[in-house]
């Protein structure tokens, strides 16, 4: 943690705990070449895609879970 989160509030300290477990975990699963590999894999072809048709944020949001923890 930076030398400000003293300063930090109880529910800020928490939420950056979570976000650096959150930063760990990606960077563990980009370590894994498999992974790593599929995941370049859907990122080409999202890029290479010509659909017009867009998400909104509520959509989105319905269709994505949280992770558990």
């Amino acid at each position: 943690m930076t030398p400000r989160d003293e300063e930090l509030t109880v529910e800020a300290a928490a939420r950056q705990a979570e976000l650096e477990r959150s930063w760990s975990a990606a960077r563990l699963a980009l370590a894994d070449p498999k992974f790593r590999q599929s995941l370049e894999g859907e990122i080409a072809r999202v890029n290479g895609s010509r659909s017009t048709e867009a998400v909104s944020r509520e959509q989105f949001l319905a269709a994505t879970e949280p992770t558990a923890e």
